[in-house]
């Protein structure tokens, strides 16, 4: 049986983030897909998830295969465009080509866009910023 990386892709983004700018896990960075504001969850906030994989490729002859895991990071902020568009910008910083070596198997963590996308705003006036990230994992 081929081994399941020993973290969870969207973990390993959500390792990156953790401690920039305001941004802490379990407090406005979570890893699961978006959910509503609540008490639990603050209208300005970070989640990152698995959006698919790619096919693997085997290596011949070798027990390895050469994985990409698609992670989302979804920015939702209500304060103002600007300030949540800088704290997009500072993630996609830390995302493109972030050193991925202390997570057993990921050998790189790039971005598939220039910077975040802007996706609109919300019905509750929410400005909301995606960024894709593609890691690849050998294992």
């Amino acid at each position: 049986l081929m081994p399941n990386p020993a973290t969870l892709p969207a973990n390993v983004v959500l390792a990156i983030l953790d401690g920039h700018a305001s941004l802490t896990a379990g407090t406005n960075l979570f890893s699961c897909p978006p959910k509503p504001h609540s008490a639990l969850v603050p209208r300005n906030c970070v989640f990152v998830w698995e959006q698919f994989s790619f096919l693997p490729h085997t290596y011949i002859g070798v027990d390895k295969d050469d994985r990409q895991f698609i992670v989302d990071m979804y920015l939702r902020y209500a304060d103002d465009f600007d300030t949540g568009r800088t704290l997009a910008y500072g993630c996609w910083a830390l995302l493109q080509r972030a050193n991925v070596s202390a997570y057993t198997g990921y050998i790189s963590c790039t971005t598939r866009d220039s910077g975040p996308r802007y996706i609109g705003i919300d019905d509750t006036d929410n400005h909301r910023f995606v960024i894709t990230t593609n890691l690849r994992y050998v294992g």
